[in-house]
């Protein structure tokens, strides 16, 4: 059920799930062996099917997803010998992309912002304890050397470097035969349209003409300590007492921020139905589910 409602946000784009046939194949596995919540999300991740391509025999399984990043203790605690990319990108770009394309979080800078900072302090903790099964790949980096650091990721997976090249997504999904209601055919549009373009080094500085000084300055007082850890510098240098008066002036925001990581990390704890009955309701408020 879960998955079902994420999908209103997060449909698949070459790619089949039949739900019906993965249960039968969970009930088929639990008949004759005891299954762990590790074997369970193997199952369902095997069971999607890649549209053109055979992937019954694949041996890596990859899933990406920003929020995993404030539960990585959690999935490497359940997923043994799991491996882990780290993508950085520089909290400006970030923020430009924020306001760009709110999608379902406001677009308020100093909010998202300390939010860049929270995510990032979560990776970097872990990466720090657990190198060896960690890789950091810089979006900045992959852009402009991007045969490198592709040769430097499948090293690390133990993979051929000569990826596929017969699979090309084919961008916009079918809305008409989409669930989601017509209200938000234009945020799709843009969403899938912009990951199917090619990386673009063009678009790596563009918000030091396309942010407002006044952004640029606030993500610099909230981010750039934190940010200079793993790469990234301020683009101006601002007085401790600037800082500390922004962070006093946009304190409403930046707490907002914690507390909405912090709900995050709670929902970890909550009873499965209360969640799932949550998640309904908040899709429903955001015209995802009718009534």
């Amino acid at each position: 059920e879960q998955m079902k409602v994420y999908y209103l946000t997060n449909p698949w784009i070459g790619w089949e799930f039949n739900f019906e046939e993965c249960k039968n194949v969970i009930k088929e596995f639990s008949v004759t062996e005891q299954i762990t919540y590790e074997k369970l999300c193997k199952i369902i991740l095997e069971n999607f099917k890649m549209i053109g391509i055979n992937k019954k025999n694949a041996t890596l399984l990859i899933d990406k997803n920003p929020c995993y990043t404030l539960f990585v203790n959690h999935i490497h605690d359940t997923f043994k010998d799991a491996k882990f990319i780290w993508i950085t990108r520089d909290y400006r770009a970030n923020m430009l992309s924020r306001i760009q394309h709110p999608d379902l979080k406001p677009s308020n800078t100093p909010f998202n912002a300390i939010r860049w900072v929270l995510y990032n302090k979560e990776a970097l903790n872990f990466y720090r304890k657990n190198k060896e099964k960690t890789i950091l790949i810089k979006y900045e980096e992959l852009v402009l050397n991007y045969e490198a650091e592709i040769k430097k990721l499948t090293q690390f997976l133990n993979i051929s470097t000569t990826l596929e090249s017969n699979y090309i997504e084919k961008g916009l999904i079918d809305f008409s035969k989409h669930q989601v209601s017509f209200e938000h055919k234009a945020r799709y549009e843009k969403k899938y349209t912009d990951l199917n373009q090619p990386l673009n080094s063009n678009r790596l500085d563009v918000w030091k003409t396309q942010l407002s000084q006044k952004d640029i300055t606030i993500c610099d007082a909230i981010c750039s300590s934190f940010a200079a850890k793993i790469g990234y510098h301020p683009y101006q240098k601002i007085k401790k007492t600037e800082v500390f008066l922004l962070k006093i002036k946009y304190l409403y925001p930046i707490i907002n921020g914690y507390l909405d990581i912090y709900k995050d990390k709670l929902i970890y704890f909550i009873n499965v139905k209360i969640k799932l009955s949550k998640l309904k309701s908040r899709y429903t408020k955001l015209g995802f589910i009718k009534e």
